[in-house]
């Protein structure tokens, strides 16, 4: 497979999120996708799901926009040093409950591992600062614990 084709793969991806553009991303990502989101514990295998997780964000985070400030490629792997940044205008669901938006703005650091098998995205591996983004938009203790 050429190098460019997964950057350019795993680039539509984040820009298709960031657009909130739920078709796009759609048609980028292998119906078995395993999706490892490393901070909330959360991992999950398939289409659905992940979609499911990525509306779940964009609800909470609206305005958010990703900056990819460096790239690596590992063969068919791509490594993205992102900075994410946005307003909780939106609630988020969670297994202890529901957390109302608190209208506070956040800028914390990420990065991405995207594994793109011919031309979708097969597995991504996504960590962030949590605690930064949690005291950014003042979620109290009790919506922590959630």
């Amino acid at each position: 497979m050429p190098e460019q084709l997964p950057i350019d793969t795993a680039k539509s991806l984040v820009q298709a999120f960031d657009e909130k553009n739920w078709s796009t991303v759609w048609s980028l990502v292998d119906w078995r996708i395993t999706y490892d989101e490393i901070p909330t514990r959360r991992k999950t295998h398939g289409i659905k799901r992940f979609m499911t997780i990525m509306q779940e964000w964009g609800a909470a985070f609206p305005d958010s926009k990703i900056t990819i400030r460096d790239t690596k490629v590992f063969g068919n792997t791509v490594i993205f040093d992102l900075g994410w940044s946005g307003t909780h205008d939106g609630p988020i669901d969670t297994p202890g409950g529901t957390i109302l938006p608190t209208g506070k703005k956040f800028d914390i650091s990420a990065n991405m591992l995207i594994e793109v098998v011919e031309d979708k995205v097969n597995a991504i591996t996504h960590t962030f600062d949590l605690a930064s983004m949690e005291k950014q938009i003042e979620l109290t203790p009790e919506e922590r614990a959630a």
